[in-house]
């Protein structure tokens, strides 16, 4: 009797909270999209930066000027001073904008470059501004800065009761990365704005890639991003957050908080190490001198957020196949969570069986900062190894030069983890973008990259590649008994390892029993 009127009040019990979900997910929907809120974009044409980076261009007949930015310090100089530079308008596009030094001190460069007259366009993915409604809408009340949010969570204060309501749109996020000045100058990569981007982190350390794009480029990239700042995901975040306070004194005390903020940045020993590499930086204008070449820009349409088919007027993966398709001799790819799935895997062991070099590196186990896409990537590792891709794991602790832990001497001890996003096609070309090989770049996120040509840079990471990869990663082999090895160079001895180097049999038991609970669509 005890256990029936048990169960018969945990049943009312699980009906109430179940009712309590659903009246919560119920109780707040997006509202229609509205504009009133929005000033329209200057004519960058005007620009002069434009004007001086377009003569540039004409000389090359529609080429645009390339740099890779591989050095965290050197990523985040360019930046400073692109905003620096522009005199019309920036277009800033990120899927994670963290409250910490490097975002701090991004913000307030953005700042000031809207207090000297530029109009700032700052589109960000809402799953990360948890927290961050305020500043983010009291820094839209500057007459220059208008902030949109994509794709938003209709509630602000509840937002995982969303996912009740509207999962399918919310686990759909815009994973872009990108800023642009005058539509003259972009940088494009994998790296969001946050200090383990930008070596600056006592946690942990990315290796991350952006690249710098000079010329016609920059335009088009501009021109995309208007796509999706029009877009009906793009809400003004004006009509989501509403602040009964003073606005302008709001404004006044966060731009003298981020003042304050900016100053006891540069005091730091990373502040330091990137003053130092300042004038090696050098100027970003059109007097840079970049690599020049042809170049594509792949860009997913913001509609992808909204459906389910895989096309290509809609999703770029479609189109980087058919790049990938026409590799001749060798390619070699970069991606820190690969889940290549059944038809990728054997695309690209059939190009080793057409007798085509495939290279791989991804993260191991202990590097990767997502688990679970680990699980969903290590049921493909033996066929492609049996297959002869070269197929290479970083590591969480990679051996660094002398020189390399000089420079990076406050964070020595943190962990490392491979974030950027690139492909190298025969030596000569480059893919850089924030596209991850794995289902969820292909059919959920919305992703970006740029493909161009650059023989001498593409070779060199080839080069680099052959010479470090199993320094600074594990060779995944077969032994004699058929089981996969880690094999590896520490200090110039080579070391083979039979299980997941630098984890614990509970960390690969974990990730076993929880992989069979994800689906892989997911990862």
């Amino acid at each position: 009797m005890l256990n029936r009127r048990r169960q018969k009040s945990l049943g009312n019990a699980k009906a109430a909270f179940l009712l309590l979900l659903f009246s919560l997910g119920g109780c707040s929907s997006l509202p229609p999209r509205n504009t009133q809120y929005s000033m329209p974009p200057p004519d960058v044409l005007k620009s002069p930066l434009y004007q001086d980076v377009e003569a540039l261009g004409k000389k090359h007949q529609g080429d645009s000027g390339f740099e890779l930015l591989s050095d965290g310090m050197d990523a985040l100089a360019v930046r400073m001073k692109l905003i620096q530079r522009s005199e019309v308008s920036l277009d800033v596009q990120y899927y994670i904008w963290h409250d910490d030094l490097i975002g701090q001190v991004m913000a307030n460069q953005i700042l000031a470059a809207a207090d000297r007259g530029v109009f700032v366009r700052m589109l960000l993915d809402d799953l990360d501004t948890s927290g961050k409604d305020r500043p983010l809408r009291i820094l839209d009340h500057h007459p220059n800065i208008e902030v949109r949010l994509f794709n938003p969570f209709p509630s602000r204060s509840l937002r995982w009761t969303g996912f009740i309501r509207d999962g399918s749109r919310l686990n759909r996020r815009m994973h872009n990365k990108s800023i642009t000045a005058d539509g003259a100058l972009t940088v494009v990569g994998g790296r969001n704005i946050g200090d383990e981007y930008f070596n600056a982190s006592h946690e942990v350390r990315f290796s991350d890639i952006d690249v710098l794009g000079v010329g016609p480029i920059a335009l088009n990239v501009r021109a995309n991003f208007n796509q999706y700042w029009d877009s009906m995901y793009s809400y003004p975040i004006a009509q989501l957050v509403d602040l009964e306070e003073d606005m302008d004194a709001a404004l006044n005390t966060l731009r003298d908080r981020s003042d304050t903020n900016y100053q006891l940045a540069l005091t730091s020993e990373y502040a330091d190490a990137v003053r130092a590499r300042w004038d090696i930086v050098g100027r970003i204008d059109a007097s840079r001198k970049v690599n020049w070449g042809d170049w594509r820009l792949f860009i997913d349409s913001p509609e992808k957020i909204g459906t389910d088919e895989i096309a290509e007027e809609t999703h770029i993966a479609p189109r980087l196949l058919e790049v990938l398709d026409q590799a001749e001799n060798e390619i070699l790819l970069i991606s820190p969570y690969f889940v290549p799935g059944k038809q990728f895997t054997k695309f690209l062991v059939d190009k080793v069986r057409q007798g085509k070099r495939v290279k791989i590196m991804t993260n191991s186990l202990a590097a990767n900062d997502v688990a679970m896409v680990h699980g969903g990537y290590k049921k493909y590792r033996r066929d492609l190894v049996e297959g002869g891709v070269a197929l290479y794991e970083f590591k969480a602790n990679p051996y660094l030069p002398e020189a390399e832990r000089v420079k990076l001497s406050w964070i020595a001890d943190t962990r490392a983890s491979l974030h950027g996003k690139y492909f190298v096609l025969d030596g000569k070309q480059l893919f850089v973008g924030s596209f991850n090989l794995d289902p969820r770049s292909v059919a959920l996120n919305t992703e970006m990259g740029i493909l161009y040509e650059d023989p001498q840079t593409a070779s060199n990471i080839a080069q680099t590649f052959d010479q470090y990869a199993s320094v600074v990663g594990y060779r995944i082999q077969l032994d004699e008994d058929d089981d996969l090895t880690w094999m590896t160079l520490e200090d110039g001895v080579q070391q083979i390892y039979h299980s997941e180097p630098q984890t614990s049999w509970w960390q690969r038991l974990f990730l076993s029993v929880a992989s069979w609970f994800v689906p892989e669509s997911q990862l």
